[in-house]
Order: C-alpha cells, then structure tokens, then sequence
C-alpha cells in the first residue's frame, strides 16, 4: 500500500481524495474537524449556516468545515485515540534538539478518517510514534510549511534530527517534497540527511506536483526528490 505522509499540513482538502495513494496522513496540531461527520449536525448547519456570537458578530459555520458537497463515506470516522506519550521542551534550544517525546499519562488525540485521508490533531513528534506504532510505511514525505517564522511552528521539520526520527517509517525510495530555500536562516538545517536524495522534475513518473499542498507564494518552486 502506497502512503503519502504531510507533516504540518494544515486543514483537509478534498483534492487529496485523488492523489494516487492508497492512504494518505496529515499531521497538525490544528487540525479541524474536516466535515462533521454527524448527519443530523450537517443538516443543521446546511439549514441555518449563520450565526451570532455573543458581541453581535455574525459568522458561518460553514467556514469551519472543508466542504458540504463531500457527503461522508461508508467506513469514515471520528476517533479519539490514547497515546502514552507527549511533546516536551527539554532545553532552551529553540530547534528541534530542545524537544523530545516523553512517556506520560495516557492523553487524547483525536483523528478524522475521510475516505483514504487520516487527519491526525497530533504534534509531528508525537505522529512518528503513532505511525511506527500501526506499521506504517511512508512512500512519499511532505512538509512545504511549519510555520516557524509566524504560523507557531516550535521546530524544523526537515531537519537532521527529524529526519533521524522519522528514517525507520521511510521507503527505501521515498519521495521527499520541501522547500529547501524556505530554511535559509535556520543554521541548525545542515540537510546532511539529504545526501542520498537526488532532485527530479515533473518528466519523472514519480514526481509530484508540490502545488498540489499549498498556495502559500513564498513555497512556490518548492522541490521533490527521490532517495537513491
């Protein structure tokens, strides 16, 4: 089974449902859930899509869901899932060497199946343990956007000691989409785990389009490689 695993990824799209994987993961601390998988729930937002807070601001709830057109599937779910373990800073470094996952009293976290999509609400630490947990294997990696300058990304995802951390889940040609440029600032970014990956373009047959994750401008000309 083909799986493709996107670290930081924001909310849910429906586009994903077309990429050619058989299961694909997105990993945010925020995520929402992507539709209510409640049927009456969906028909009272459907019906009465507005409402007003307690300062008199209006609002529509439809905002909070991805799409009222994408009706839930046969074996969709909603799942709160105990994980024995947590994300905690271990030293005032503020890259990823100042954090680590620490055994702990079990705590919730939450994971929205749509379709062959799997949102996790888990840190990206926090997923590697999930997915070394259920076996997965990662076929393709993603991670165009952490949000480290102003989003509340704590750490760099495409870092060596990540990348450390997340090489046992990964195939031995796994496809890799980031953009390098995005760490120029960042000197704890070395990319020494890039050494076997070598850059293709779109005449590849496994290249992927990284537009496809984001509209973010400054993530434009990202690139994709290829372990070898």
């Amino acid at each position: 089974m083909r799986t493709l695993v996107y670290f930081a990824s924001g909310n849910y799209k429906t586009t994903y449902q077309n990429l050619p994987f058989e299961a694909i993961y997105l990993v945010d601390n925020l995520h929402r859930n992507p539709y209510p998988i409640n049927i009456t729930e969906r028909e009272r937002i459907i019906n009465e899509p507005r409402r007003t807070d307690s300062r008199g601001r209006e609002s529509d709830r439809r905002n909070s869901f991805v799409s009222f057109k994408e009706q839930p599937a046969l074996g969709d779910f909603d799942l709160a899932v105990l994980v024995g373990y947590k994300v905690h800073r271990t030293c005032s470094d503020k890259g990823i060497y100042g954090w680590d996952i620490v055994q702990s009293e079990p705590v919730i976290r939450k994971i929205y199946k749509r379709g062959k999509v799997y949102c996790l609400e888990m840190d990206c630490l926090e997923a590697i343990e999930y997915l070394k947990q259920e076996k997965i294997t990662i076929d393709c990696f993603v991670c165009l956007n952490e949000g480290l300058s102003e989003g509340g990304g704590y750490y760099p995802i495409n870092s060596d000691k990540f990348m450390e951390r997340v090489d046992p889940l990964l195939d031995k040609n796994y496809i890799h989409l980031m953009k390098k440029a995005y760490y120029c600032n960042d000197k704890i970014c070395s990319f020494d785990f890039m050494s076997n990956l070598k850059e293709i373009d779109n005449k590849n047959i496994n290249y992927i389009d990284p537009n496809i994750f984001t509209n973010d401008s400054i993530m434009q000309n990202a690139q994709v490689y290829q372990r070898i």
